[in-house]
């Protein structure tokens, strides 16, 4: 279920959603090792998807047979 980005954890990754996005993967950014500065999406490799409002836990990784 989605969440309020505000209740996200701040010491992993995340699924993140906004509305101009979609659904991506999400990391916390720092500017020092306490100073919380944002989300960054772990594939916008030109730095351009807006910030999530909404959050849930990745799921878990496929368990191989």
């Amino acid at each position: 279920m989605w969440q309020p980005i505000e209740t996200a954890p701040r010491d992993s990754n995340i699924l993140g959603w906004n509305q101009y996005d979609g659904v991506l993967v999400y990391r916390p950014l720092y500017f020092s090792s306490k100073n919380f500065a944002g989300w960054d999406a772990v594939y916008d490799t030109e730095n351009l998807a807006e910030a999530p409002t909404h959050w849930m836990p990745l799921p878990e990784a496929p368990v191989s047979t």
